[in-house]
């Protein structure tokens, strides 16, 4: 283990595997609240705390998983979408962190996936066509008991993040429209320019609502909250004031965050990746505190970090 220091508080970072963070609150009384998840395209770790106790032990995934694309957890239950060992066959994946029971359920090519709180519903996106820029894509639910499906939306575009509010039958998702195209003759590389829009869609009335230009939407643990990104700044939306404020933002000379943004269980902090080193190789996670609006470096590497894991340790003082 090693510990860095910063002027919010003390990182602790397990190589290849998963960071927890201490902090200081305002009242002077330290706050360890729960776990980042860590993983890559093959692996998958995660890391208990409680009372000071970390376990080390990565997640089994019994060689079952092949590739990772997206992850949530939703309590005890984490949807993860990929392809599976032997036979590199697209699927969705449930896994029950305590026994570490795996069981699949959608067989098919699937980008992103969000569960329910309650983990009785999976929202999902896939391609209606190939896995291209002028492609349709649609935002599903599954009802994880009777295996019912709806299809919520249809966009034209890239799918973003997912995300339900707590609290309500609400999915808010994004779609990343590419307004133009070019590429360059010498280098072959391709230059798009993108425009990515916010909704919300009732499930018990089908109405969507457009809510803003952003990426990333991540609603709060209560439901009070909906944090997304413009560009290198972090927003936060009241939907009761309706109006967005500033959390925030991102020095130009550093790159781009990338990837969906993830609540801590009490919502106190925000986990987002940005791309890292030369050529955009590899990642970097940073947190945000959601009262200070401060941000520290977790490190760089080739993991991803995110979601959180929902385990604060026992007698987390108040604040």
């Amino acid at each position: 283990m090693i510990n860095m220091r910063h002027r919010s508080g003390i990182v602790s970072f397990f190589p290849g595997a998963l960071l927890t963070l201490a902090t200081s609150s305002a009242c002077g009384q330290t706050v360890s609240e729960g776990s980042l998840l860590y993983w890559r395209f093959d692996k998958v770790f995660m890391r208990v705390v409680k009372a000071g106790h970390v376990d080390l032990t990565p997640i089994d995934l019994h060689g079952r998983i092949q590739t990772i694309i997206s992850v949530s957890v939703a309590g005890r239950v984490a949807a993860i979408s990929g392809r599976e060992r032997p036979g590199n066959r697209p699927a969705v994946f449930l896994l029950d962190w305590p026994s570490a029971r795996i069981s699949r359920t959608l067989d098919r090519e699937v980008y992103q996936v969000a569960l329910e709180p309650s983990a009785g519903r999976l929202a999902f996106t896939t391609y209606a066509g190939t896995a291209d820029d002028d492609d349709s894509a649609d935002v599903s639910v599954r009802d994880l008991t009777t295996g019912k499906e709806v299809v919520l939306a249809r966009r034209k575009g890239l799918p973003g993040a997912l995300t339900w509010r707590p609290g309500t039958k609400t999915l808010t998702f994004d779609f990343q429209r590419v307004l133009s195209r070019s590429v360059n003759r010498d280098t072959g590389v391709i230059t798009r320019s993108l425009r990515s829009s916010i909704e919300s869609v009732d499930l018990e009335s089908g109405e969507v609502t457009p809510l803003y230009q952003g990426s990333a939407p991540a609603w709060s643990p209560d439901g009070k909250k909906l944090a997304y990104r413009r560009d290198n700044t972090v927003f936060l939306y009241d939907p009761v004031e309706g109006k967005s404020s500033k959390l925030y933002t991102r020095s130009r000379w550093k790159n781009d965050f990338v990837g969906n943004i993830c609540w801590s269980p009490e919502g106190d902090y925000l986990a987002l990746n940005a791309t890292a080193g030369v050529m955009d190789q590899g990642l970097e996670c940073v947190v945000i505190g959601v009262g200070s609006g401060r941000a520290i470096s977790l490190g760089k590497g080739s993991y991803s970090c995110g979601p959180w894991l929902d385990n604060p340790s026992p007698g987390r003082p108040g604040h």
